[in-house]
């Protein structure tokens, strides 16, 4: 890769930020009225032609100026962007909010997605965590029909998972309250994988017992855990602010509209997307045809990791036009991030 000589990438920093605030192609007279560097139009012309023939900038028609490729806008955030501070009111709304809904995950997840949406001006993702990962509390059952138990998880977080079962012995209201009440000796504390782990080691205790209600418990208990981590693979994503993408006038054109709103409604895509993030520390910025998905080719994400302080949870993130503006985005996303993992180890 040729190197920028300093002026070209003074050239090119202010070609991309006065293409993120006007979405149109810029100009070398443009750029000599607003900047001041004391650069004739035709030096400047001569740069971006430069630029250009480097993969850096572009002409979308004959005679209209330049805007970046995926390409500038890479070396741009890697490498001369200028990225402010969070500013004091940004600070001071996402702790409000956050804070506000800090007793119950999903209401949590909910508002930050809200308020990535509301800073950023774009959409808002939360990747929500894994349940398998999040520490239980209670568990209790419900007799629905001769044949099927009603099973309800809480979590400390407040969250809430219902299950179906077959009862396969016809199981009655007391039983099962001294079945949930053992388990719970089991449950409270641990997670998921845990609690499975411990319940198979006692299932290999009871073998040898005669203990025939513990023994139903326990086989219960595994089919609940089984069913539960299996459906906890499915993530959900949060997202508030689609509509915030769709304002944006680079994307008038129907089509596009429709394949980004098609990848919206396919959430596997988007888990995708942010699964990328899961295993990188810092910030993450994944810009146009980065993400390797159908339907985001003309959207940045930028994204960041949130923990209890032990492990990674899951993600958070802004998605927007590749023109969005990195250097406000940037710290929102990471602050916030900071904040979610602050509050859930907290809880």
């Amino acid at each position: 890769m040729e190197a920028l000589s300093k002026r070209a990438k003074e050239i090119l920093r202010l070609v991309i930020n006065e293409y993120i605030q006007t979405a149109e192609a810029v100009g070398s007279r443009t750029l000599s009225k607003k900047t001041g560097i004391g650069l004739s139009p035709a030096t400047i012309r001569n740069i971006m032609h430069d630029l250009e023939d480097m993969g850096y900038l572009r002409q979308p028609h004959v005679s209209a100026g330049r805007i970046p490729t995926e390409r500038g806008l890479r070396f741009y955030v890697d490498s001369i962007i200028n990225i402010r501070d969070i500013s004091p009111e940004e600070r001071q709304m996402i702790e409000q909010h956050l804070r506000d809904n800090d007793r119950e995950i999903p209401r949590l997840l909910q508002e930050v997605s809200r308020t990535l949406s509301d800073l950023s001006h774009y959409a808002g993702l939360v990747m929500a965590p894994k349940l398998g990962t999040i520490r239980l509390k209670h568990i209790d059952f419900v007799k629905l029909r001769e044949d099927q138990i009603l099973v309800v998880l809480i979590s400390y977080t407040g969250v809430v998972q219902n299950w179906l079962v077959e009862d396969e012995f016809n199981l009655g209201n007391s039983t099962l309250t001294r079945m949930s009440n053992y388990l719970n000796t089991i449950i409270e504390g641990h997670t998921l994988y845990e609690i499975r782990e411990e319940i198979l080691g006692q299932m290999e205790e009871e073998k040898a017992r005669y203990d025939e209600m513990m023994k139903r418990a326990l086989a219960l208990g595994k089919t609940v855990i089984d069913t539960t981590l299996e459906k906890s693979e499915n993530r959900d994503v949060i997202i508030e602010g689609k509509t915030n993408i769709f304002e944006e006038p680079e994307f008038d054109d129907i089509d596009k509209m429709k394949a980004i709103f098609k990848a919206f409604e396919e959430k596997s895509k988007l888990v995708k997307l942010l699964d990328k993030s899961l295993s990188a520390k810092g910030v993450q910025i994944y810009i146009g045809t980065e993400s390797q998905l159908e339907g985001f080719h003309d959207l940045s994400l930028i994204a960041a990791t949130y923990t209890n302080g032990s492990s990674t949870l899951g993600t958070l993130g802004v998605l927007g036009p590749t023109r969005m503006n990195y250097s406000k985005v940037i710290p929102v996303v990471d602050y916030t991030a900071e904040l979610v993992s602050e509050i859930l180890r907290r809880m």
